[in-house]
């Protein structure tokens, strides 16, 4: 039996962090490239490429508001789970 150590447990989360951070940007970007893109065959100057990552930067300064019916650990606490299961779905793939 091979005892993994704590190490390699380390490296596979960073790993996987790294993986998710680069998935994120190069999908922005691309995203960015198509709306460009769409815009010149439709013969119009476009939005600039980096607008998805100020649309997601406005995104994120938003202020969070909680329905009034709405317990408010649940409605803040929901999306937080999925993306808790999500990463936890990831690091179950053998990455290498």
């Amino acid at each position: 039996m091979t005892s993994i150590s704590l190490f390699e447990i380390l490296v596979k989360i960073i790993g996987a962090i790294v993986i998710a951070f680069l998935g994120i940007v190069i999908g922005l970007f691309y995203k960015g490239i198509d709306r460009k893109l769409a815009a010149r065959m439709q013969a119009r100057v476009g939005p600039p490429i980096r607008q998805p990552f100020l649309d997601f930067f406005k995104l994120m300064i938003k202020e969070n508001i909680v329905p009034e019916n709405a317990v408010p650990w649940i409605f803040n606490g929901a999306p937080i789970m999925t993306l808790v299961s999500s990463i936890t779905i990831l690091l179950y793939l053998p990455v290498g």
